[in-house]
């Protein structure tokens, strides 16, 4: 695993204003599997036209330096190297947007190396970009390779959350993560929106914000069960959005469309 980690902004660099209750001291960290083929899309879907202009980030990236934890294999360095502002905005930079404008400490994305033009996109933002050694099987083990280098470059609060996303969500934005941080409680949960007028008429979503105690639970899932059972098994605790802000993945060329719509017609709910 070769870990490349970009530059990080701050907060006010970026603009975030921090919502109110954000506890700094219990930091929350995102991983976003992007290592799949896009098989049932046909195309790279991440790579996708996304609407709006957003956040024009020109950010210098440096690759990590050898880890001396023997669980992570090392990690090769190169110099800064400043991206130029990207020309046009994709599906990936619009979900690495939302990411690194919200409260998030740290936004860990799995990428193949030999994903070219998704490790390009991808140095545009300050996130730390995680390579596997060899192809993934599935998303739960992109996650825990995200997650080991995760664990590899933090000593982690035991108050900390992590959040679990797939990378294929353009219609997320900083507001439903930034609310999802910040009704956080002293009840152990797994904290996920919901979207609709009421808990009992609204539908789930992305993404889900995981206590930090109960991630390490991943590595033991069975081979053929999915990190949706690691969400399963344990409380659950809902965040109730409008409607309008509803988080979905775009898995065909149908979902695209309608996601692209959506955003087009409008692009305030991106904020």
């Amino acid at each position: 695993m070769v870990m490349e980690s970009g530059t990080l902004a701050t907060k006010s660099e970026l603009g975030t204003v921090t919502p109110k209750g954000y506890r700094s001291v219990n930091p929350c960290y995102a991983i976003i599997p992007a290592a799949g083929s896009s098989r049932r899309m046909g195309q790279h879907k991440l790579l996708l036209p996304w609407p709006g202009g957003g956040q024009q980030p020109g950010i210098s990236t440096n690759d990590l330096g050898p880890s001396t934890n023997h669980s992570v294999p090392s990690t090769r360095y190169s110099g800064p190297e400043t991206q130029p502002a990207f020309a046009s905005r994709t599906v990936i930079d619009r979900v690495l947007e939302s990411w690194t404008t919200s409260c998030v400490a740290e936004t860990f994305i799995v990428v193949r190396s030999d994903d070219l033009a998704l490790c390009e996109a991808c140095r545009r933002w300050p996130v730390t970009i995680v390579y596997p050694d060899k192809p993934t099987r599935d998303m739960k083990e992109s996650i825990c390779i995200g997650l080991k280098a995760l664990i590899d470059r933090h000593v982690i609060d035991p108050g900390a959350g992590c959040f679990i996303a797939p990378a294929d969500l353009p219609t997320l934005s900083s507001r439903v993560i930034n609310c999802l941080i910040e009704a956080r409680s002293d009840i152990r949960s797994i904290r996920l929106p919901r979207f609709g007028t009421t808990l009992e008429t609204s539908i789930s979503g992305h993404p889900a914000l995981v206590p930090w105690e109960w991630m390490g639970e991943i590595f033991s899932l069975e081979p053929q069960h999915g990190v949706d059972v690691l969400i399963k098994r344990h409380a659950q605790e809902y965040v109730l959005f409008p409607q309008e802000l509803a988080v979905s993945d775009i898995d065909t060329l149908a979902d695209y469309q309608s996601a692209y719509a959506r955003a087009t017609r409008n692009p305030k709910r991106d904020s």
